[in-house]
């Protein structure tokens, strides 16, 4: 499970490319399989975090079965858990 690799024609999960050029500013390498938090898209079944986005903040994550993985801004560390409630936050 990853949170980089190839998107598809350009778009993301609800077929929206997310706000604020997230593609550009932070990872070109977004799949479609994959969603950007609380970029006006669906989230997955379960997440009810708002991460904050804006030029210098972000929550990225993906769902693999009962698992997810998640990324909250460029110098965040990726955790990992089966809780959706707790993806996009500091707790694994």
């Amino acid at each position: 499970m990853g949170l980089a690799g190839e998107r598809i024609a350009g778009r993301y999960r609800g077929g929206r490319a997310p706000p604020i050029g997230v593609e550009t500013t932070y990872d070109q390498a977004i799949p479609s399989s994959d969603y950007v938090n609380n970029s006006g898209a669906t989230e997955a079944s379960g997440v009810t975090t708002k991460a904050t986005l804006d030029a210098t903040h972000y929550g990225v994550y993906s769902q693999v079965g009962n698992w997810f993985a998640w990324k909250l801004n460029p110098d965040g560390s990726i955790l990992q858990g089966t809780t959706a409630a707790n993806v996009c936050t500091a707790t694994p």
